[in-house]
C-alpha cells in the first residue's frame, strides 16, 4: 500500500504492530522501545509489505540518502533484531544479495485522518501537554517552526548552569516539533535552518547523538553554501566535533581547521575555543598527545577572553577535562587528578551541575587507578546526586564503565561484566568506536581472569580491529593494561581473534 501523508497507517506483521506516524511499535500489548533510526528501518520494512530491501533501499529510506556504509547498515539492522527479541528469531530474513525483509506477511490498516497539509504533526502523546504546547502544534507549520527557533535561542544559553534540565527535558519532550522546524527551514531559510541546529548541537553533543547532529549540520552547511559569516564557522565548529565523536577524524580535522581560520577572521573567541578544544580531542585520540596537550592550553587562553567578554561558554567543553585525560594516558594520576580538580572549582564557581558530575566521574577513575575504591564510590555516587534529571547516554555508559572498573577491582566479576556490557550497548547506540573497543577490552579481561579465554579472544581481536579501522591506538596507559593480555590471548586463540576482528568490520555485533 502507498503510504498517504494525511493517513496514519498501521502495519500488523507477526506478533507486532507499527503505528506509521505515532512511531510506535508494540509487540502484543507491550511497547517496544526502539531508538529513530531502528524505527525507520522497521518502517521501511513494513512498507515493503514481504518484499526484500536491498542495502540501497535501506540507505535511501532510513538514512534519507546521507551515506551510511554497508557494515553500518548491517549492525543497525543487528539491533534492531536484538530489540525484536534476540538475534536468533526470523522476524527479519537476511536474503541473498545482503538484503533484508521481514519474515510476516504485512497487513494495513488506516486509522485516522492527520491534520490539514501545512500545519504541525500533533501526536497522542503532545495533545497531553499543556494547552500552551497544543496549541503550537495547531499553527500552521510556518508559526510553529518560529516559536521553536525561538526557543532553541533561548535554550542555547541556558543548557548548563544549575538548571540546565528544564531546557534539555523540553527539548527532549518536543523533539519532534524541534524536527519539523528544522525540516521546514531545511525547505524555506538555508540561515534560519543553520542557526536552528548551531543552537540545538549542545543537546545533541549532551545526548550522545552525535551521528544524527552531523548529519542535521552537514545538510544544514551544504545549503548555506559558499563564503564565510559567524554562524557558519561556529557550524562548522559543531560539525568537526560531531565528526570526532563518531570517530571520524579526518573530516574532523578538515572542518575544525576551517573553523578555526573563520572564526580567528571574525574574532569569534567562542568559535575559537570550541574548535581548538575539539583539535585537542582529536589529537588524544590519535595519540599525538603533545600536540593535544598545545591544543588544550591554547584554548584555555581563548575561553578566559570568552568569558572576560561576559559571553556564557555554553557547550564548551571543560578543557581541564581532556588536560586530565591526557596525564592520566601517559600514566601521570597525579597530574591527571589536579587538572580535574581545577576543573571541578571551575565548575562549582559556574555552578553547572553537569560538568561538576562530569569531573567527579572522572576523579572516580583516578581513585580507582590509585587503588582506593571507596573513594572512588563515593565519587561516582556524587556525580548521580549531582546530574539530577536525565543524563546523557555518554554519561551514562561512562559511569557504567566506572562501576565495572570498581567491581573489576574488588574482584566481584559478574557485576563488572554487566556493568561493562550494559556500556558497550550504550556506546553502540551512540555509534562510538573508542568507547566500544574500551568496553570491549575490559569485557575481554574479565573474560580471561574467569577461565574463559576464546571468548576474551573474541573481545580482544574485535576491538583491536576497530581501534585500528578508526584510526584511534592504545594510550600509553591502556598498552600497560592490555597490551601483553592481547598478544597472549591472541598467540592461544589466533582464528578467535581473527574472526572476530573481521566480523566486528563488516558490522556483525559481537556480544
Amino acid at each position: 500500500m502507498i503510504e498517504n501523508k494525511d493517513q496514519e497507517l498501521i502495519y500488523h506483521f507477526g506478533p507486532f504492530t507499527l503505528h506509521s506516524h505515532k512511531r510506535l511499535v508494540y509487540e502484543g500489548k507491550k511497547e517496544v522501545k526502539l531508538s529513530d533510526r531502528s524505527f525507520d528501518i522497521l518502517l521501511a520494512m513494513a512498507q515493503a509489505e514481504g518484499r526484500q530491501l536491498s542495502i540501497e533501499d535501506l540507505r535511501e529510506r532510513a538514512w534519507k540518502g546521507w551515506i551510511a556504509e554497508s557494515g553500518t547498515i548491517h549492525a543497525e539492522v543487528s539491533r534492531l533484531r536484538k530489540k525484536l527479541g534476540g538475534e536468533t528469531n526470523d522476524h527479519i530474513k537476511t536474503c541473498t544479495g545482503g538484503g533484508y525483509k521481514l519474515g510476516y506477511e504485512v497487513k494495513v490498516e488506516i486509522e485516522e485522518e492527520r491534520p490539514e497539509a501545512g500545519a504541525a504533526v500533533v501526536t497522542d502523546s503532545q495533545k497531553d501537554q499543556n494547552p500552551f504546547d497544543s496549541l503550537v502544534y495547531a499553527l500552521p507549520e510556518e508559526g510553529a517552526a518560529e516559536i521553536f527557533l525561538t526557543f532553541s535561542r533561548m535554550a542555547s544559553q541556558k543548557m548548563v548552569g544549575q538548571y540546565p534540565d528544564a531546557f534539555m527535558n523540553y527539548i527532549h519532550n518536543d523533539y519532534q516539533g524541534f524536527g519539523m522546524a528544522i525540516d521546514y527551514y531545511g525547505r524555506t531559510s538555508p540561515k534560519l535552518e543553520l542557526e536552528l541546529v548551531v543552537n540545538m548541537a549542545f543537546y545533541w553533543d549532551e545526548r550522545g547523538r552525535w551521528a544524527e547532529g552531523r548529519e542535521r549540520l552537514r545538510h544544514a552547511l551544504l545549503r548555506h553554501g559558499e563564503g564565510s559569516s559567524e554562524l557558519k564557522a561556529r557550524a562548522l565548529a559543531w560539525f568537526g566535533f560531531m565528526s570526532y565523536s563518531v570517530d571520524d577524524y579526518k573530516t574532523a580535522n578538515e572542518r575544525l581547521s576551517e573553523a578555526l581560520h573563520m572564526g580567528t577572521q571574525f574574532g569569534d573567541d567562542y568559535t575559537v575555543t570550541l574548535a581548538l578544544h575539539a583539535l585537542g580531542c582529536v589529537a588524544e585520540a590519535e595519540g599525538h598527545y603533545a600536540k593535544a596537550i598545545d591544543l588544550y592550553k591554547k584554548s584555555l587562553v581563548a575561553r578566559e577572553r570568552v568569558e572576560a567578554d561576559g559571553i556564557s561558554p555554553l557547550g564548551l567543553k571543560n578543557t581541564y577535562l581532556g588536560l586530565g585525560n591526557v596525564a592520566r594516558e601517559l600514566g601521570d594520576f597525579a597530574g591527571a587528578e589536579n587538572s580535574y580538580q581545577t576543573g571541578l572549582i571551575k565548575r562549582e564557581e559556574a555552578d553547572d551541575r553537569r560538568g561538576i558530575a562530569s569531573s567527579m566521574i572522572r576523579l572516580s577513575v583516578v581513585a580507582i587507578a590509585q587503588g582506593d575504591l571507596v573513594r572512588a564510590r563515593i565519587l561516582l555516587d556524587k556525580s548521580r546526586q549531582t546530574i539530577y534529571g536525565t543524563p546523557g547516554k555518554n554519561a551514562i555508559a561512562l559511569t557504567q564503565f566506572n562501576e565495572g572498573l570498581i567491581e573489576a577491582a574488588g574482584g566481584q566479576y559478574e557485576a563488572a561484566l554487566t556493568s561493562f556490557k550494559t556500556c558497550l550497548e550504550l556506546r553502540r547506540e551512540i555509534s562510538e568506536k573508542r568507547g566500544v573497543a574500551r568496553a570491549m577490552e575490559a569485557i575481554g579481561k574479565i573474560y580471561s581472569l574467569t577461565d574463559n579465554e576464546k571468548e576474551g579472544a573474541r573481545m580482544l581481536g574485535a576491538a583491536d580491529a576497530l581501534r585500528r579501522s578508526a584510526g584511534c591506538p592504545m594510550s600509553p596507559a591502556e598498552e600497560n593494561r592490555f597490551a601483553w593480555l592481547k598478544d597472549d590471548i591472541r598467540k592461544k586463540w589466533p582464528k578467535e581473534f581473527e574472526e572476530a576482528g573481521k566480523r566486528i568490520l563488516e558490522g556483525i555485533v559481537i556480544v
